[in-house]
C-alpha cells in the first residue's frame, strides 16, 4: 500500500503536459529522466516574445511518467571520500593497546575487597538454608518472648497482694519519718530557762522528738521559777547576748594593757546570739573598735623604731584600720595617725638624703687634699733637678 501511494503521488506531480504544435496535434514525447528538455529555436522565440494576455497561450511541457520499475532499477553514481578517516589512537588500538584497570582505586585493600565481591559465587541452596534458619530462629525468639511475657504476667498477678503490702509499708514508713523530722524541728525551736546554783541556765530542745540540752549558764543571776514553761529564740537570746557584751566590757576596764584577744572572743560569741540588726551592729562596732586599737598599737610600735621599712609597716597597719567599720571620731583619729607617719617618713627621707650629701662632700674634700699632697711631693722632687741645672749653667 505504501509503495502504491508513493508512486501515485509522484505520478500526480509529474503529469504529462501536451504541447500543441502548429498542426494542432499534441506532442506527447516523454522527456528523458534527469535531462533537461531541448527547446527549438522557434520555441525560444516563442518564449522570449511577449504575448498579450488575451492572445497568450499556455505552454505545457510533457513529462515522462515514472514507474516503480524505473525507480527500482535506477542507477546512481558512487562517491568516495577524498581522505579515509582514522582515529587518533589508531596506534594504540593496533599495536600498544593497554586495557584499563579492573578496579579503579588507589587503595590495595579496596581493590582486593571489590575483586572478592565481583568474583564471589553464591549457592542458592546455601542461601535458602540460611534464610530458613533465620526464619526458624526468629519464630523461636518470638515464641520465647511470648512465653516469657505470659510467665511474667502470671507472676505479677500472683505477687500483686504482696506488692501492695510492701507499697503500703513504704508509704507508712515515709509518713512516720516525716512526722519525726517535723517533731524534731519543733522540739529544737523550744528554749527553757531553768534556775541553777546562783545562775540562770538556758536549755534548748534536741533535734529529736523529745529531750533537751544545756546551752548556756549565766552566773550572777537568780531566778526562782521560770515565768513560762517554754520560750522562743527571740525571748532567750538577748540574755546571752547581753551577758557576753558585759564580759567584754569587763575585760576592757581591767587596769593596764587590755586583753584584746579575750575581748574579741566575747564579742564574737555575742554575735552568735544577736537576733536583730541593732544587736549585730553593736557587736560589730565593738569588735571593730578592738581591732582598730590593736592595729594602732602595732603601728605605734613599728613607727617607734624610726626606720624606713618599719614606717612602711606602720602605714600599712593604719590603712587597714581605716578600712574598718568604725565611727567618725575613730576614723578621724586613724587619719591623723596616717598623716603623722607620712610626715615622719618624709623627714627621715630628707635626713637620709642630707647625710648622703654630706658624706659625698666629705669624700670629695678628702680626695682634694690627697691630690694637693701628691702635687706638693712632686714639686719637692722636681726642685733639686732645677738647682742642678742652675749650677751647671
Amino acid at each position: 500500500m505504501g509503495k502504491k501511494s508513493l508512486v501515485k503521488s509522484t505520478d500526480l506531480k509529474k503529469t504529462t503536459q501536451t504541447k500543441k504544435t502548429s498542426s494542432g496535434k499534441s506532442d506527447t514525447t516523454a522527456k528523458a529522466p534527469g535531462k533537461p528538455e531541448k527547446i527549438t529555436p522557434r520555441a525560444k522565440d516563442t518564449v522570449k516574445t511577449p504575448l498579450k494576455k488575451s492572445s497568450a497561450k499556455k505552454i505545457r511541457v510533457s513529462k515522462k511518467t515514472t514507474t516503480i520499475k524505473n525507480l527500482l532499477f535506477k542507477k546512481f553514481k558512487t562517491t568516495a571520500p577524498k581522505k579515509i578517516f582514522t582515529p587518533a589512537d589508531f596506534d594504540q588500538v593496533t599495536q600498544n593497546f593497554t586495557a584499563p584497570p579492573f578496579v579503579l582505586s588507589n587503595n590495595d585493600k579496596d581493590k582486593q575487597k571489590i575483586r572478592k565481591l565481583l568474583f564471589n559465587t553464591y549457592n542458592m541452596k546455601i542461601l535458602e538454608a540460611a534464610a530458613e534458619k533465620a526464619a526458624a530462629e526468629k519464630d523461636a525468639a518470638e515464641k520465647d518472648a511470648a512465653e516469657k511475657a505470659v510467665a511474667e504476667k502470671d507472676a505479677a498477678e500472683k505477687d500483686e497482694p504482696m506488692d501492695k503490702t510492701i507499697k503500703f509499708a513504704a508509704i507508712a514508713f515515709g509518713l512516720i519519718l516525716i512526722i519525726l523530722v517535723l517533731a524534731s524541728f519543733l522540739n529544737a525551736s523550744k528554749y527553757y530557762l531553768m534556775p541553777g546554783d546562783g545562775a540562770i541556765e538556758i536549755w534548748q530542745g534536741d533535734f529529736a522528738p523529745m529531750g533537751k540540752k544545756l546551752l548556756l549558764s549565766i552566773p550572777g543571776e537568780e531566778m526562782s521559777q521560770p515565768a513560762k514553761s517554754e520560750y522562743r529564740k527571740k525571748e532567750v537570746f538577748p540574755l546571752a547576748f547581753n551577758y557576753y557584751i558585759s564580759q567584754a566590757d569587763a575585760l576592757s576596764e581591767v587596769p593596764g594593757l587590755p586583753d584584746f584577744k579575750g575581748i574579741s572572743i566575747y564579742l564574737h560569741q555575742a554575735l552568735d546570739y544577736a537576733t536583730d540588726r541593732a544587736s549585730m551592729k553593736t557587736a560589730n562596732m565593738r569588735a571593730n573598735t578592738i581591732k582598730m586599737l590593736v592595729l594602732l598599737y602595732k603601728a605605734e610600735v613599728a613607727a617607734g623604731k624610726a626606720t624606713q621599712s618599719d614606717l612602711e609597716s606602720a602605714a600599712d597597719y593604719l590603712e587597714e584600720a581605716a578600712m574598718l567599720d568604725i565611727d567618725a571620731t575613730q576614723r578621724t583619729l586613724v587619719k591623723e595617725k596616717i598623716k603623722t607617719v607620712t610626715e615622719i617618713k618624709a623627714e627621715l627621707a630628707a635626713q637620709q638624703a642630707a647625710a648622703a650629701e654630706e658624706a659625698q662632700k666629705a669624700a670629695t674634700a678628702g680626695e682634694t687634699q690627697v691630690t694637693d699632697v701628691e702635687n706638693s711631693e712632686k714639686a719637692e722632687d722636681a726642685q733639686p733637678t732645677a738647682v742642678k741645672k742652675s749650677h751647671t749653667e
